[in-house]
């Protein structure tokens, strides 16, 4: 799961009160780090999408139809960035 904006920006700011500016350099690599994973996440999130949803249009008896659309509304709910 991603950091959100909101706890690296509380993580900032309680280490920063404690250790002073020398911090902001560590918690900027660390914003970047997790721009780039977010955007991998992002990535594979749409690539399953798109195999989701050429799996629904597949009869197959193994898997309810119901997970598969619950799947894709959950993909589509991590990359609207909702929990």
């Amino acid at each position: 799961m991603a950091l959100s904006d909101a706890d690296l920006d509380a993580a900032w700011t309680k280490a920063r009160s404690k250790n002073g500016p020398q911090w902001v350099p560590h918690f900027e690599a660390l914003r970047a780090v997790e721009a780039l994973v977010r955007k991998d996440d992002d990535a594979l999130i749409r690539q399953m999408l798109e195999a989701l949803k050429q799996f629904q249009y597949r009869a197959c008896e193994s898997i309810h139809p119901d997970f598969v659309d619950e799947a894709i509304a959950a993909g589509r709910a991590r990359l609207e960035g909702k929990p």
